[in-house]
């Protein structure tokens, strides 16, 4: 216990130095790619949602310290296909050097797909391609009813020959109740900077705070996530107001138990709804759904996530073991 009260401290103290370095608006933020969902499950139960299931490979992506060293032997990927020939991917494994200390390893890659090149007069000067790249290794450790997580990040943004790096770290600390089927987790996601070639200038990481919780009831088939992230700026959205600017920070979720093979998620993501809302109408923006099929040595998971009036979001997603 004391330990963990150390590590809440330390976190507390992280957050504090980032609060004012990182105090910029959403669009001011480089990489977004970081605010991305890295699997199905995560994009249909709201994306700013805590994964915390041992059958969930993905999971420690959403949060280091759900990293499980039980989780060898497995691999799980992830796809999304978006609008004008744009892609992106996702793949992660979990390696067991120690018992421990389990090493999770994932890569993520948004394909803006090719675009054409113009001179100053507006003349076609052939194509070219730009694309985001992230790769996260990350580890955990458990004392008791409590563990402790942490995941470096190397993301790479490239333009045809212009390029940025950043790197970044998660810190994570997860309370588990040893009876019930409960989950408290304080998360400080993408502590870090960027660099850029010279003479280009580069703004800041899309820093997070967010404090999340997971609960079941015990005779009751649902799982219920809520979370509240960005926490170190509150007033981020200029604009919104009252019980709206709450809402811009909330995110819940459910998973659906119909069966221990088969479950339904359903999810809202406040940031969005409000991000995306025009004259005062959401056009299901910031709602999401999905589900995952379990089997023996397979699962297969997908969601729809609602951006915008006629044109959802679907993430299909495949984990294997052997």
């Amino acid at each position: 216990m004391k330990t963990f009260s150390r590590l809440i401290l330390l976190l507390a103290c992280v957050w504090a130095a980032c609060r004012h370095a990182t105090a910029q608006a959403y669009s001011q933020q480089s990489f977004q790619v970081l605010n991305l969902a890295s699997h199905p499950r995560g994009a249909a139960l709201g994306e700013s949602q805590t994964i915390a299931d041992s059958t969930d490979l993905f999971a420690w992506m959403t949060a280091p310290a759900m990293l499980n060293g039980n989780n060898t032997r497995r691999a799980a990927f992830g796809f999304q296909s978006l609008r004008e020939g744009m892609t992106y991917s996702s793949a992660t494994m979990v390696l067991a050097l120690r018992r421990q200390y389990p090493l999770g390893i994932g890569i993520r890659y948004l394909n803006y797909g090719k675009m054409d090149a113009t001179d100053a007069s507006g003349q076609s000067t052939g194509t070219f391609r730009a694309a985001d790249y992230v790769i996260e290794i990350g580890s955990a450790h458990r004392m008791g009813n409590y563990g402790i997580g942490l995941t470096a990040k190397w993301v790479n943004s490239q333009i045809a020959e212009y390029g940025a790096h950043g790197f970044a770290m998660d810190l994570n600390a997860v309370f588990i109740h040893p009876t019930a089927d409960f989950h408290f987790s304080v998360l400080l996601k993408n502590i870090g900077f960027a660099t850029a070639a010279v003479g280009q200038s580069t703004t800041p990481l899309p820093f997070d705070a967010r404090i999340s919780s997971i609960f079941k009831p015990a005779h009751m088939p649902v799982r219920f996530y809520l979370t509240l992230s960005r926490l170190h700026d509150w007033q981020q959205t200029k604009g919104i107001e009252g019980a709206s600017e709450w809402l811009s920070h909330t995110g819940v979720g459910a998973d659906i138990l119909l069966h221990k093979a088969f479950q339904l998620q359903v999810g809202f993501d406040g940031q969005r709804n409000q991000s995306l809302r025009y004259r005062d109408f959401s056009h299901r923006a910031g709602w999401s759904l999905g589900f995952r099929l379990l089997l023996r040595r397979l699962q297969v998971s997908y969601a729809l996530s609602g951006y915008q009036a006629g044109y959802p979001r679907h993430f299909w997603g495949l984990q294997i073991h052997w």
